[in-house]
């Protein structure tokens, strides 16, 4: 779409539409509208006064901007294209763009890739690369990666090798620009899938650098230099953590004191932060989950000088989380019975949160006929904004010779996909966060065979006739209720034989040749969406009591009671706050 600016030339923008409707006889309801509109950065006109430059409108509150050493360059990426600034001339170069402006652009801007600033140095030459689906060009239909160099005093762009891909670009888009840096050993580091691999830019030798990189088991600093790592790849079980330094080519291992277990949490901008908790606190429940409660966080600077401890005692934190400055912590205590039970929640903030960095920055301008934009604050000032000039790089040379192939493994890959607003939104490890981000966004969650695991909208009303067949009366009540639900699948389990020989529920379940589920954190409501793909759900009522729900409506939900052998009928709200009550522990199947 297009609209006139202010100075009255035509500003363009790719508007994303979504609609959710439903036909009721020869009615149609609008139950979601969103729109979403992005302003092509084209430079006319948006070098505002002296040190700012317009981005426009975008559907985002930021934009990452790199910046060489003497502040004259600038580069930054807006939909899809690569442009810098040169502040010493005023002018503006887009470097790299499938675009082009002879053609309709439906080929040349399908939105499938994106790109990565490495570094900008002062002569304002730059490494960036290219991700996704190849749009034209001499990969033009594959899905791959392209670490390409920009040189200034040419003006031309050169690839310098490229990884093709075997995996689709929302699934390449997780991880891909997590770690993309060259070191100053002229090795190129890139984060695929579960490994980090080295590739020497002079030799085109690629050496796997790290394997077995699961999600929640390492992290990666803001500026993308250091990666710190579960040392065997386990999230609850390792005594050492390593940090790689991919600037120097270092590494530092943090050993865990004697009897105790570290974990990775994440880092804040790039300061490692890290959490220990004693082995014998560690609890490993029946339903799959994992209490890993820390009586010590730690962080440490990029020089891996310990600089903040907190810890109190009788209080742990079972789940850390990093937001901007702040570490948001969820804290437990132990009860009497020797299990755990939430208590307050703490921030922990890490410096001050105020301070800008040195370089160019974006921020939020709000006007009256355009509400919020996005600038860039530049580091120096231009002599004058009416003499902004632009130019295009002249050529990009794509090398068909220096392509350098990886394994990707992701037939075994456990986490969930999320497709909402008609569009993908990110990846989860639980599935209780993967069923949050479909909620909110009236989506569905996938496995990466495709299947449906959950959905946003279930029918009215269901119940699943047939269940009174299985049912049996049971003292081990989780363990029946395993029984029961599997049952109804037309497959036999032995849950107690499983449970006695040391498996959790997700263990027994998938033996019988099912995906086990464990939605544990997700509301009832959330849940009866599986139970509306008729499928039982086995839920915790009480200390020591499971039952198997059956069915549901408008306002009720019903559920047979291992422990009693009654069917029990209450209000969706009224069975919400027990289940609740008892942590919200549920668990499922697909088949």
């Amino acid at each position: 779409m297009a609209a006139q600016s202010e100075q009255g030339n035509y500003d363009s923008y790719n508007v994303d539409e979504y609609y959710r409707i439903r036909q009721s006889g020869d009615k149609m309801y609008l139950l979601n509208y969103e729109r979403e509109a992005n302003q092509i950065f084209d430079s006319r006109n948006d070098l505002m006064g002296s040190s700012r430059i317009n981005l426009g409108i975008s559907s985002t509150q930021s934009e990452r901007v790199v910046n060489s050493s003497n502040s004259r360059f600038t580069c930054f990426v807006r939909q899809s294209d690569l442009w810098s600034f040169d502040n010493g001339s005023s002018t503006f170069t887009r470097i790299f763009s499938f675009d082009d402006e002879s053609s309709d652009g439906v080929r040349e801007r399908y939105p499938d890739h994106n790109i990565k600033v490495m570094e900008a140095d002062d002569d304002g030459n730059i490494h960036f690369i290219v991700y996704g689906y190849m749009n034209r060009g001499e990969h033009e239909g594959e899905v791959g990666v392209s670490l390409c160099r920009y040189d200034a005093k040419k003006n031309d762009v050169s690839e310098l090798i490229y990884i093709p891909v075997d995996v689709p670009y929302d699934v390449l888009s997780e991880n891909v620009g997590e770690v993309a840096y060259i070191g100053a050993n002229g090795a190129f580091y890139i984060l695929l899938d579960d490994s980090l691999y080295s590739i020497d830019l002079t030799s085109k030798e690629k050496m796997t650098e790290i394997s077995g990189l699961t999600d929640e088991t390492y992290a990666v600093s803001e500026n993308g230099t250091a990666i710190a790592y579960s040392l065997n790849g386990q999230i609850y079980n390792t005594d050492t953590i390593r940090i790689f330094d991919m600037a120097s080519g270092t590494d530092y291992q943090i050993k865990a004191r004697q009897g105790d277990r570290l974990r990775v949490i994440g880092y804040i901008r790039n300061d490692f932060v890290y959490g220990e908790a004693h082995a014998d606190d560690i609890v490993r429940y029946s339903n799959g989950g994992v209490m890993f409660p820390m009586y010590r966080i730690a962080i440490m600077d990029s020089g891996n000088n310990l600089i903040k401890e907190y810890q109190n005692d009788g209080i742990y934190v079972s789940t850390a989380t990093v937001q901007g400055m702040r570490l948001n912590l969820t804290r437990v205590v132990k009860n009497g019975d020797g299990d755990y039970e939430t208590t307050s929640v703490d921030q922990l903030l890490n410096r001050e949160e105020n301070v800008q960095d040195a370089g160019a920055y974006v921020e939020v301008v709000a006007t009256q006929s355009r509400k919020k934009e996005l600038y860039i604050d530049l580091v120096n000032k231009v002599k004058s904004a009416a003499m902004a000039s632009m130019k295009t790089s002249s050529s990009v040379q794509f090398s068909s010779g220096e392509i350098i192939r990886v394994d990707t493994k992701l037939a075994n890959d456990s986490r969930y996909y999320v497709y909402g607003y008609g569009r993908f939104q990110g990846s989860f490890v639980t599935l209780e966060k993967a069923i949050a981000a479909a909620d909110s966004t009236y989506g569905n969650v996938l496995d990466i065979q495709g299947r449906e695991v959950w959905r946003r909208y279930k029918p009215s009303g269901m119940s699943l006739g047939g269940i009174n067949a299985f049912y049996k009366q049971s003292s081990q009540t989780f363990a029946g209720g395993i029984d029961i639900m599997l049952s109804m699948a037309g497959l036999s389990s032995d849950a107690q034989a499983g449970f006695d020989s040391g498996k959790n529920a997700l263990e027994i379940i998938n033996a019988t040749g099912v995906t086990a589920l464990n939605l544990q954190g997700a509301s009832l409501d959330n849940v009866l969406s599986i139970v509306g793909t008729s499928r039982s759900v086995v839920g915790r009522y009480g200390a020591d009591s499971y039952v198997v729900i059956k069915a549901y409506d408008s306002k009720n939900v019903t559920f047979y009671d291992v422990a009693s052998g009654q069917e029990v009928t209450q209000t969706i709200g009224e069975a919400s706050k027990l289940f609740e009550q008892w942590g919200n522990i549920f668990v499922s199947y697909i088949r």
